[in-house]
């Protein structure tokens, strides 16, 4: 007799909901997710209901950028992905400019941790020419 064999995961996805400030969905939000563990960007479309997956997703550190007519961007950086994990993750968008872009970070990482984080915001900031950034207190 052979014993059982178990497949193992690989990979993880992103999966969530782009909606406005009340609640209401985003249909048709153009969503935008970028890491070095990816060779191209993955880019989606947000359902009627807002709804947006990207599937094997190896891991690595992600950044989400959102788009709408509209609405300010959203960019999301430093999404945290290992192997088996499907987080969710629910964005709310503001009305404005897409020339304006609100920026969100994930976690409570050590802050040793975070060099290579940092230099990837760093390089996005200045990437959009931003010269300021308001950090408010948790």
């Amino acid at each position: 007799m052979l014993p059982a064999a178990y497949a193992q995961e690989t990979t993880g996805g992103i999966k969530g909901y782009v909606k406005d400030k009340s609640g209401a969905s985003v249909p048709k939000a153009e969503v935008e997710l970028t890491s070095t563990a990816l060779i191209v960007p993955k880019k989606a479309q947000a359902d009627n209901a807002g709804y947006f997956y990207f599937a094997v997703l190896p891991p690595g550190s992600y950044t989400l950028s959102v788009t709408a007519p509209g609405f300010r961007s959203y960019k999301q950086v430093g999404i945290p992905m290992t192997a088996g994990a499907l987080p969710t993750i629910d964005i709310n968008l503001e009305i404005g400019s897409v020339a304006e872009t609100h920026y969100s970070f994930m976690g409570a990482t050590d802050p040793r941790e975070m060099e290579g984080a940092a230099r990837e915001v760093a390089a996005h900031l200045k990437q959009d020419n931003v010269d300021a950034v308001l950090l408010p207190p948790v």
